[in-house]
Formats: structure tokens, C-alpha cells, sequence
């Protein structure tokens, strides 16, 4: 093979330079997750002085860290094999002191009860089927979210940025009446759905009333 040159050469060194090899930061623990050899993830957050199993207390020292496995499905979950693939390489590059805890997300499912007005001569029972397939890409933990690069772990459901969505939605003229409907619970939510810093979203049953 030809010789590097000298420009490939320093090119390499800085990308050495600026690469995390021991996990310091929060940025570190995330990067160097998504670098484990032999698992493919979505995304990984990390989250410091919080135990998984005890969401509401302080743990000072600990590092948890929510991984998204990159497949296909609704609700994407590690397995444990991948779990403690992840741990390991963290466990050799972690800081003296602290302890790391690998989980997956948990779901809650969130269902949009709206009635929406449609434009004249728009077919509402498509337009009822657009406005569902945006609420679910919107939901989606994988490609959803404001930035549609998935749903960020912890995010609160806005009811302000739903409305958005369906109004965005060709054919859509406006939104007379819009609720949130969280956990499969039948009573509707009129604010926001909030969440847990290890959680995200999955779309639920939507209930689309167009007139």
C-alpha cells in the first residue's frame, strides 16, 4: 500500500485527539456507547445522580444510561445480552467512583383525542388517515420528535406541538378541540402528558373526529 502522507497523517491525529477514550463527561458516556463493538443502537442518553430504580431520589455517582437498539418496531427494547455488551465497554473506561447502570426506555403511550375541520372538498375519511399517520411519526421513538431524529429520552408531549402537527397536515383547516390521552387511561389529559428521564413516547389509538 502507498505511504500516508503527512496531511493524512495530521488529519488522523487531530480525530485521534478530539476522540473519547475514557468516559468523563456525559458526552463520553454517550459516544463511547454508541462505539461498542458488535451491537448497532439508535441512540444512547446518559443521565447523572440517578438510579433507575429509584427515579425520584438523588444517587450521587451514578451514571444511567438509556440505549435505543437500532430495529424496527414500535417499541424498540435491548436485550439483556446487549445491555451488558454496552456495560462492559463502559465499565473498562469509566471514572474511579462512579457506577454505571445500562437500561432500556420505558413507554408510555400517548392517544390524541382531536376534531378537526377540513377544507371544503377534501376527502375527510383520507384526511383522517394523513392526520393519524403524522401523529404517529410524530410519536415515533425512532424518527419522531420535534427534529424527527427521535423522540428525545424524558421529553414532555406538548399538547401546543400536537396541534401543530395536525394542522400542518394538508387538507386541515383547524383544530376545534384536542386531548391527550396517556397510559391507556380513558379520562383525557388537557395540558401536557409529562415523562420520566428514562422514558419515551409510543403512539396510542388515536381518536380523530373530521368535520
Amino acid at each position: 500500500a502507498p505511504a500516508e502522507t503527512v496531511a493524512d497523517a495530521a488529519a488522523r491525529v487531530v480525530d485521534e485527539v478530539r476522540a473519547s477514550h475514557r468516559a468523563v463527561t456525559l458526552k463520553d458516556y454517550e459516544e463511547l456507547a454508541m462505539k461498542t463493538p458488535g451491537v448497532q443502537l439508535s441512540r444512547a442518553t446518559a443521565r447523572a445522580n440517578l438510579h433507575p430504580s429509584f427515579p425520584c431520589l438523588k444517587a450521587p455517582g451514578v451514571i444511567t444510561l438509556i440505549i435505543l437498539p437500532d430495529m424496527p418496531g414500535a417499541r424498540p427494547l435491548p436485550g439483556f445480552g446487549l445491555r451488558c455488551a454496552v456495560a462492559a465497554y463502559l465499565q473498562r473506561r469509566r471514572v474511579i467512583g462512579t457506577r454505571v447502570e445500562v437500561v432500556g426506555p420505558t413507554y408510555l403511550e400517548v392517544a390524541v383525542r382531536a376534531k378537526v375541520s377540513a377544507l371544503p372538498g377534501v376527502n375527510k375519511t383520507n384526511l383522517r388517515d394523513k392526520i393519524i399517520a403524522g401523529l404517529n411519526g410524530f410519536l415515533d421513538p425512532r424518527h419522531g420528535g420535534p427534529d424527527k431524529s427521535g423522540w428525545p429520552f424524558g421529553r414532555d408531549v406538548f399538547r401546543s406541538e400536537v396541534m401543530q402537527v395536525i394542522d400542518e397536515v394538508a387538507g386541515v383547516d383547524y383544530v376545534i378541540s384536542l386531548a391527550l390521552i396517556a397510559g391507556g387511561c380513558c379520562e383525557p389529559e388537557c395540558g401536557n402528558v409529562c415523562l420520566s428521564p428514562t422514558w419515551l413516547v409510543a403512539a396510542g389509538q388515536h381518536e380523530i373526529e373530521v368535520v
